[in-house]
């Protein structure tokens, strides 16, 4: 009985050493995946917000920072583009149809690049590569106010109602 309780010890023992070290090995393995680390270039002068530290937000998360911000005057165009080095960490599934631009922060008071993800099957579309270059939208993209185009829930409350009321007396 005795061996048979020194051999389940022993067991354990040699159990629970493999178990903390594939523990403490799994870390080293994701961590010599590399980094995602790629240039968006924006053509817009605009695009001056950007700062090097600055956030990159994947669908409203922070995930990652910018690297690297340059401006560059391309004479077969005639404009000066801005170059950002974005890094993000290793597993991000982006796609280059993902939808690239910069955005401003209220409460940071700041610029920072916004990434959002296309809807679809994303399984035919082209990853995006440690290294590639990916074309970004100026700054505004999302929030640039049309003509004549409400600005808030309310206007927008406000004119569907009177679009409906204006039918109904129509009739």
């Amino acid at each position: 009985m005795k061996a048979l309780l020194n051999f389940a010890c022993v067991s354990l023992s040699v159990l629970a050493s493999v178990l903390l070290s594939s523990c403490t090995s799994s870390p080293a393995r994701n961590s010599s995946r590399p980094n995602l680390e790629f240039e968006v270039r924006f053509a817009h002068e605009s695009a001056q917000g950007l700062r090097a530290g600055g956030p990159v937000h994947v669908d409203g998360s922070r995930v990652g920072t910018i690297r690297r911000v340059e401006h560059k005057f391309e004479l077969s165009l005639n404009q000066t583009r801005t170059y950002a080095l974005v890094h993000l960490p290793a597993g991000l599934d982006l796609r280059v149809e993902d939808r690239t631009s910069i955005l401003f922060d209220e409460a940071a008071k700041e610029n920072y690049i916004a990434i959002t993800l296309k809807e679809g099957d994303r399984s035919k579309w082209r990853p995006i590569e440690r290294g590639m270059l990916v074309e970004g939208e100026g700054p505004g993209t999302f929030t640039k106010k049309l003509k004549g185009a409400p600005s808030s829930v309310s206007e927008k409350i406000k004119n569907g109602y009177q679009t409906l009321k204006n039918k109904f007396k129509g009739q």
